[in-house]
């Protein structure tokens, strides 16, 4: 399940995160500029590109369905291509011994 901080609550900052719209969310192709957007937006540089536009799709979709398509409130932050585990791992390993 990716979940995590993905949208910006207070607004305090314009770099804390980039607003999009939901034509960016109409296609693969526009789903694909709107990713490269973000990563020029807060200067990411991904080298499993693959792996991380696929959360970043879900991501984005997942902010759209919670928030609706007010402009004002479609924005993705930095943490965007992460998944909740990679946010908060386990604090006990699945297999211990």
């Amino acid at each position: 399940m990716i979940v995590g901080p993905l949208f910006n609550l207070d607004m305090r900052s314009d770099k804390e995160a980039m607003p999009f719209d939901v034509k960016d969310l109409e296609s693969e192709l526009t789903l694909r500029a709107l990713y490269n957007r973000w990563c020029s937006y807060f200067n990411m540089a991904r080298s499993s590109e693959g792996y991380r536009f696929n959360i970043f799709k879900e991501n984005v979709r997942l902010i759209y369905e919670r928030r609706g398509a007010d402009p004002k409130k479609l924005e993705a932050n930095h943490l965007c291509d992460v998944t909740i585990d990679e946010l908060c791992p386990p604090k006990f390993a699945r297999r211990r011994y």
